[in-house]
C-alpha cells in the first residue's frame, strides 16, 4: 500500500523551522500531520500567501509502513529491521535526492510522526521545560531529528538515518565479506563507527575503505564500535592518509593499513 503526501518546499521547511522555534512541543506532544501542516498554513496565510508555496509537488512512499517497529523504537536493534522497511518505501529515491533536507523533514512530518515523535522522544520532552537552556534543548532535539539539517542530516534526521545505513551497507557490501545485511546490522547496532566515517569525507566515499573497516571489526574485533575506538582507529587512518593516498592502495595493501591503524583494546581517546 502506498501513500502520498507532500514535499516541503523551502519557504515550507523556513516555515516548519521557524513553528519548532516557537512551538517545538507541537511536533511531538500529540503528534498530529495534519495539525503540523495546519500551522504553518495558517501562519503562511496570516501574511497574505497562498499555502500552496510551502509545498513543491509530492512524495510516494511506495511500501506499507505499518510494518516499521514501534515496539521498543529507541533500540539500535530495531534500527536495523526499520531502516530496510524506509528503504523499501523510498526505493525510488536517488542519493542526490536523499541529500535534501526537505524530502526528509516532509517524511519525518507527514508520513512517519508518531514514529518519529517515540523514536527521538526525550523523558522531558512531555513536560513543559522549566529553564531557557531545556528550551533550547529541546528545540534543537527537534530541528536535529525531526528536520534535519546541515552535514549532520545522515545521522540525526530519523528516516534519512535509516535510509543512509542501508545506503552505506548496500555501497559496502560488494567490497566486504559481509552481505548488505549483515553490514547493516553492524552499522545500526555500531553507530558511533557510522558517525565518525560520515564526519570524515574522504573516508565516506571511500567503500572499499569502509569495507576493510567493517571486517575487521567484525572479525573478533567488535569493541572498534565502541566509543571511544572508532574515533582513535580514524585518527590513525588520517595519519595514513597523509603519507599516501588509500584510494590507490590494492585491496591487500589497504586491509593491512586498516589494521596497523586498529587501537589496542583498552587505548584511551586523546581527542
Amino acid at each position: 500500500m502506498s501513500i502520498t503526501i507532500p514535499l516541503l518546499s523551502t519557504r515550507g521547511y523556513e516555515n516548519l523551522w521557524n513553528l519548532s522555534n516557537s512551538d517545538h512541543q507541537a511536533f511531538y506532544e500529540n503528534p498530529s500531520s495534519d495539525a503540523l501542516k495546519g500551522l504553518i498554513e495558517k501562519a503562511i496565510v496570516a501574511k497574505g500567501e497562498k499555502p500552496d508555496v510551502l509545498y513543491d509537488g509530492e512524495i510516494t512512499l511506495s511500501a506499507d509502513l505499518s510494518a516499521l517497529n514501534e515496539n521498543d523504537p529507541q533500540s539500535n536493534e530495531t534500527d536495523a529491521g526499520n531502516a530496510p522497511v524506509v528503504r523499501a518505501a523510498l526505493s525510488a529515491i536517488t542519493p542526490a535526492k536523499a541529500a535534501d533536507h526537505r524530502l526528509w523533514a516532509s517524511v519525518n512530518c507527514f508520513a512517519l510522526l508518531p514514529y518519529t515523535a517515540k523514536r527521538w522522544n526525550q523523558s522531558a520532552s512531555s513536560k513543559a521545560p522549566c529553564n531557557t537552556s531545556e528550551e533550547k534543548k529541546l528545540r534543537e532535539w527537534v530541528q536535529d531529528h525531526f528536520l534535519g539539517h546541515g552535514v549532520e542530516m545522515k545521522q540525526s534526521s530519523a528516516a534519512a538515518r535509516l535510509w543512509w545505513i542501508t545506503e552505506m551497507a548496500r555501497r559496502v557490501a560488494p567490497h566486504s565479506k559481509h552481505s548488505a545485511d549483515r553490514l547493516m546490522s553492524a552499522i545500526a547496532n555500531g553507530v558511533e563507527m557510522y558517525h565518525q566515517i560520515l564526519r570524515r569525507p574522504y573516508l565516506a566515499s571511500n567503500p572499499r575503505l569502509i569495507a576493510q573497516i567493517y571486517d575487521l571489526a567484525l572479525e573478533g574485533n567488535e569493541y572498534l564500535f565502541i566509543r571511544p575506538y572508532p574515533n582513535r582507529m580514524l585518527q590513525n587512518l588520517n595519519i595514513k592518509a597523509a603519507a599516501v593516498s588509500l584510494g590507490t592502495l590494492s585491496d591487500a595493501s589497504l586491509k593491512q593499513a586498516v589494521e596497523e591503524a586498529k587501537p589496542p583494546k583498552g587505548a584511551k581517546d586523546t581527542a
